[in-house]
């Protein structure tokens, strides 16, 4: 290979990674924006950000966020289960295929993948407190109670937490 197909190619790796960052910071300007009013609780992502996310798995995260964004979240399942076969250890990803499986009605595996993500990040109290409103969308209140306590002990001087 010659030294302009060399830099030609590098050109368009680098300039396909820079479209990457910006359509990914596109759609979290996008979804960080949005609100609903319905009865669903949207997941909105804050875990710990990878020091070197491992790109495929990240390939996999993006295009399930994609699918969530047109309402295919089976569709959407599929890619997160498969960017968890490569890093399980991310929270989002749990978060976001929890969500996918909340919006499915499988409450049980959504309500796992909530597990997980406070497992990998278990001083998250966003995401304990979306674990605690899910419990009581399903009309679990001794769950939901568990959850509210323990948020409540971690944040003693929180009103939030204490009249939930």
């Amino acid at each position: 290979m010659s030294q302009d197909n060399k830099s030609v190619n590098f050109i368009s790796a680098s300039g396909m990674l820079n479209w990457f960052y910006f359509i990914l910071f596109v759609l979290a300007f996008n979804l960080g924006g949005c609100s609903s009013t319905s009865t669903n609780i949207q997941i909105q992502p804050q875990s710990k950000v990878s020091e070197s996310p491992i790109p495929e798995a990240l390939k996999y995260f993006m295009e399930g966020q994609l699918y969530i964004n047109q309402g295919k979240y089976a569709m959407a399942s599929v890619e997160l289960q498969n960017a968890l076969l490569i890093d399980k250890n991310v929270s989002t990803i749990h978060l976001s295929l929890a969500d996918c499986y909340w919006m499915l009605k499988k409450s049980d595996l959504s309500i796992f993948h909530m597990r997980n993500a406070i497992a990998i990040e278990p001083e998250s109290q966003n995401i304990k407190g979306l674990l605690a409103k899910r419990f009581l969308a399903l009309k679990q209140l001794n769950e939901a109670e568990k959850v509210y306590l323990q948020l409540s002990v971690e944040n003693p001087d929180s009103v939030k937490y204490i009249l939930s």
